[in-house]
């Protein structure tokens, strides 16, 4: 994984998104799979900066939905190609925010107060009140 090409591309989709066809296509085609990625990534078996550039593209990705469902403001007629992205950030069962079980305490290595931060975010933009 190039950790911070993830980012780059997911800024510059951002940036351009809403007005270009080829940043739409990227996010339609390419942004699940480099998130999916990110996601199944085990925090205790990367390094901080690598950690950081995670936290930046789901960040990013989750602003990508943001902008995508107040753009679209009609989420519930299933023509939101953002919306199993959106579910696939927030989901407690990734790998980056569980973690994996380590020997015989059962301690969880992954980062379950990201998640919760991307859900306060969310919330905080009323982004929930788009859906």
């Amino acid at each position: 994984v190039v950790w911070k090409s993830a980012v780059d591309s997911l800024t510059e989709a951002r940036k351009y998104m809403l007005t270009s066809a080829e940043a739409r296509t990227f996010v339609e085609s390419y942004m699940r799979k480099v998130l999916q990625i990110l996601l199944e990534q085990v925090p205790q078996k990367i390094g901080q900066m690598e950690k950081s550039c995670v936290q930046e593209s789901l960040l990013q990705g989750l602003l990508i939905c943001f902008d995508d469902l107040n753009f679209n403001r009609d989420a519930a007629s299933g023509d939101c190609a953002v919306l199993g992205i959106l579910a696939m950030i927030l989901n407690k069962k990734m790998q980056f925010y569980k973690g994996s079980k380590h020997g015989w305490n059962n301690s969880v290595s992954g980062l379950p107060e990201v998640r919760t931060h991307f859900i306060n975010k969310f919330k905080s933009m009323h982004g929930f009140g788009h859906l």
